[in-house]
């Protein structure tokens, strides 16, 4: 960063808080509908221990009353994660499908921010970073 300007060094700063919060949604709804024999760690952690994540806000904000109740059950009092129940809410994809919106709109922004970057291999490779999170994140509709 030595040598660049104020302005160019907060863009590149609000690059990394954009790339850091878009991977920490990724990592949030891979908790959720993540495989673990592929992922290779032990998956619904975020729930169990209570943990308001934006897949789960969404979840909680597009669900009845009484899913609500579940809800709040499973993350207040720590309930076992039941996938059934989950599966059983209306708008379960719709939550982990509106998450995964704000990580790639954050990606998009973290992209622009680039914008301050000249023209070379270091600055391919950090707009190549935001391209592979975004296809990932793109597995987690499947």
């Amino acid at each position: 960063l030595n040598g660049r300007s104020l302005e160019d060094q907060a863009r590149l700063h609000s690059y990394g808080d954009k790339l850091g919060a878009a991977y920490q949604i990724y990592d949030d709804c891979l908790d959720l509908v993540g495989d673990e024999a592929v992922v290779g760690k032990t998956l619904g952690t975020d729930l169990v221990k209570g943990k308001l994540t934006l897949p789960i806000l969404n979840l909680i904000e597009a669900a009845s009353e009484s899913q609500r109740t579940k809800l709040g059950r499973i993350l207040l009092e720590q309930e076992p994660l039941d996938i059934n129940i989950l599966a059983g809410i209306a708008d379960y994809q719709g939550a982990i499908e509106g998450a995964v919106n704000t990580a790639r709109g954050l990606l998009a922004e973290a992209r622009s921010d680039l914008s301050v970057c000249e023209d070379n291999d270091s600055c391919l490779a950090l707009e190549q970073l935001t391209h592979y999170l975004e296809a990932q994140l793109v597995k987690c509709l499947r």
